[in-house]
């Protein structure tokens, strides 16, 4: 082959990634021999081959067969020196097949992981790749990907999180939070699953789909799903109340007081402890942006408890359960 015209060079010109100084350098060497038009012929034939690589299809294996049995081929017809040439630039496309699946490799590989996490005391809102909105409540982490797939949107939480899900129809927005998955498509509900509690979904617009490893249910705006033991149980509650903690409320209704005070744990960012005769008390009530000596206080006037407060860390104390709600 002419000193200037290379295997490299021809890849680059049937690609069309030459320069045009390359262009014009091919097409000098073609006008000044029959010959070379031969060999050029040759080496387009082998391009056009199935080597072509094809969008997510590419495959080493295929390539190297292909290589080879063109070459095999070649060696009936054309003589030693030609067949030389030939597996040079065989190799040629080789390399450049190879820099192509290198980048298709990396361009398939899984997206990166991000996370957002709060510590006790903290909220955060945030807004998903998909413009979904979460509003992720305290001592809670949620993990996504950089960007979510063709097929859906998933991501991972422990703790507590609202959603405001954006729609698509063709991408159904998945949590998987423990042993509980909820499905949607667009949507806004609120998700609690903190580790060592029971775990449930509350639903303020749309439909949502609930599942555990033993059956589903599907919640419509009002509706709260708890999983206790595999098992899914629904009830109804006021749409007031869900997330209120977004705005600053917790809200309480019927709750133990073990609940209460892991709930004041995480909001206050304290450490609390309870005597056992209190565990089991019921309370009901609802305090807005209210610091956590008043809300003690309350706590004191409806079960008639004592307590103290040593920097960060609480005690309370009672005998029995003196309920006065």
């Amino acid at each position: 082959m002419h000193q200037e015209i290379t295997e490299n060079l021809l890849a680059k010109y049937f690609a069309n990634e030459a320069s045009e100084e390359e262009k014009a350098h091919i097409e000098d060497w073609l006008k000044k021999d029959p010959e070379n038009r031969l060999i050029f012929s040759e080496y387009q034939q082998l391009w056009n081959s199935p080597l072509k690589i094809k969008e997510h299809k590419f495959d080493p294996s295929l390539v190297y067969t292909k290589v080879s049995d063109a070459i095999l081929e070649e060696k009936k017809a054309r003589s030693r020196s030609f067949t030389y040439r030939f597996l040079r630039f065989a190799a040629s496309i080789l390399l450049f097949v190879g820099l192509a699946g290198t980048w298709l490799f990396f361009s398939n590989l899984p997206p990166k992981q991000l996370s957002k996490k709060t510590e006790y005391g903290q909220k955060l809102k945030f807004t998903l790749p998909d413009g979904s909105l979460v509003y992720l409540n305290s001592g809670s982490t949620i993990d996504y990907p950089e960007n979510f797939s063709e097929d859906n949107r998933q991501v991972a939480l422990v703790g507590e999180a609202f959603f405001e899900v954006k729609k698509d129809k063709h991408r159904p927005f998945i949590i998987n939070s423990g042993s509980m998955k909820t499905t949607v498509l667009g949507t806004s509900f609120n998700v609690s699953a903190y580790p060592h509690a029971s775990q449930s979904v509350e639903v303020l617009s749309g439909k949502v789909k609930v599942s555990s490893e033993i059956e589903e249910v599907v919640l419509v705006p009002g509706q709260k799903a708890s999983l206790e033991k595999g098992m899914i149980n629904k009830y109804e509650v006021k749409t007031s109340e869900i997330s209120s903690w977004r705005n600053g409320t917790l809200s309480f209704r019927d709750s133990p007081l073990s609940t209460v005070v892991v709930k004041l744990e995480r909001w206050y960012n304290v450490q609390i402890s309870l005597e056992e005769e209190l565990k089991k008390c019921v309370f009901t009530g609802s305090f807005t942006s209210e610091k956590l000596p008043v809300v003690l206080e309350v706590l004191k006037e409806t079960f008639g408890i004592s307590y103290q407060i040593n920097a960060q860390k609480i005690t309370i104390k009672g005998k029995a359960c003196n309920n006065k709600q």
